[in-house]
């Protein structure tokens, strides 16, 4: 499958095994390359959380902290949603682990433009950048 054709299958799937199997191939496949395509799935209303949780982890491997705003846009999303984020939070407590400085740099240039849910989001990540 492509890795279009592989999202289209996280965001309609009801078998969780076979989705899981997508996503193992997703992630072991997506490259540099497919960010954009990785970006744009996080922010497509045909997502659910779990999607958005999934695709946290390459996005990160492919971007690390520059993908921050992007990924706390759908963390932020899940929350109001209702969902705890216990998957995406532990991808994003990784990255703040061996990315402090990256991390660090990406909060401090987020920070002047936050909204008071985004200055929370900023400073809970910030606790883990050691």
């Amino acid at each position: 499958m492509t890795l279009a054709e592989l999202i289209r299958f996280l965001e309609s799937g009801d078998d969780v095994d076979a989705q899981l199997k997508a996503f193992d191939e997703l992630n072991s496949h997506a490259s540099a390359a497919d960010l954009p395509v990785l970006l744009a799935a996080l922010r497509s209303p045909t997502s659910n959380f779990w999607v958005r949780e999934l695709l946290s982890e390459p996005i990160v491997r492919l971007a690390g902290a520059q993908a921050l705003p992007q990924l706390f846009d759908a963390l932020e999303t899940n929350e109001a949603e209702g969902h705890d984020n216990d998957g995406f939070t532990t991808v994003l407590v990784d990255l703040a682990a061996t990315d402090p400085t990256g991390v660090k740099a990406e909060l401090a240039a987020l920070e002047p433009k936050a909204s008071a849910t985004r200055r929370k989001t900023i400073e809970w990540l910030r606790e883990y950048c050691g």
